[in-house]
């Protein structure tokens, strides 16, 4: 009798012990949640196929050896399961999709026109964006570059005043934030610094200056002082006094006359150039699946 009441214990605890295990390979395994477009056509999105079909593209022209720059943008896009992360990725990264013509194998790729033809509506996108910032900020679609495709499919806060849009979501100081630094027009960047966007993170010193020297006899004075304009005394000879100008604002004095730039405080001197400091980091909002569908409230 307790060899068969032990058995029967032996087997619900071998049962039990079997219930578990399969709830833990269950809950590793986690669950495949489609999307709802998947399984209703009538709530399909013209919007969301046309991302998937980019997706799709990268895809299925993955090989053994793919085309470095197929391997660069597979290091920002990498399709899986979760459709729903594979759009926000390729949609973060809209900026960072180059064209592709490989005339050796005869292959097109331009990513960016084919995510602008999908036609997104981000109005939804600017809700949320507004929701998350209140009205101390005004939210914008992303604008960047001067090319053809220079509108992101999400949006952020627009810059304040006195900040120019660097990258998808950061904003940094523009080149007119001293007398000393100015924009860098080998880079190709706006010398009035009129230009919402910038492509580099730093500014160039603007060139030396050599200040003014008076020389005056014994009988004669210079009035000097600490202001911009006024003169101090550089030496003082048998008769004759020898006067230098202070030096601009931002600048400072390197030998006898020479006024050189400065960063402004904070920033790191790269030697020509000084390293912008002091930047704002804005969070962004994507189009998401459903917003096509969604009518914001005002």
């Amino acid at each position: 009798m307790s060899f068969t009441l032990l058995s029967n214990k032996g087997y619900l605890f071998t049962l039990l012990l079997l219930g578990v295990l399969c709830l833990t390979n269950f809950a590793k395994a986690g669950t495949l949640v489609e999307l709802p477009q998947a399984d209703n056509a009538d709530n399909s999105e013209d919007n969301l196929e046309c991302l998937l079909k980019v997706l799709r593209d990268f895809d299925e022209r993955r090989n053994d050896s793919p085309l470095p720059e197929i391997a660069h943008l597979y290091d920002h896009i990498q399709p899986g399961v979760d459709r729903n992360i594979d759009i926000n990725t390729l949609l973060l990264q809209y900026f960072n999709l180059k064209d592709i013509n490989d005339k050796e194998t005869n292959f097109t790729f331009k990513p960016r026109q084919m995510i602008n033809e999908c036609q997104l509506n981000l109005l939804p996108a600017l809700s949320r964006c507004k929701a998350a910032y209140g009205k101390s900020l005004t939210c914008e679609q992303v604008e960047y570059g001067d090319d053809d495709f220079n509108k992101a499919p999400f949006v952020t806060p627009m810059c304040p005043t006195g900040y120019q849009r660097y990258g998808c979501c950061k904003c940094v100081r523009k080149c007119d934030y001293t007398a000393s630094i100015e924009s860098d027009v080998a880079a190709l960047e706006d010398v009035k610094n009129e230009r919402p966007w910038t492509k580099v993170n730093y500014c160039v010193k603007k060139k030396a200056i050599r200040s003014e020297v008076k020389r005056l006899n014994g009988q004669e004075r210079q009035e000097i002082g600490l202001a911009i304009n006024d003169f101090e005394i550089l030496e003082e000879q048998e008769g004759e006094y020898v006067y230098v100008k202070n030096c601009p604002k931002d600048y400072k004095r390197v030998g006898s006359t020479m006024c050189v730039a400065v960063c402004p405080l904070g920033w790191p001197d790269l030697g020509n150039k000084c390293l912008k400091q002091g930047q704002l980091v804005f969070f962004p909002f994507v189009w998401q699946p459903g917003d096509q569908k969604v009518v914001p409230k005002d």
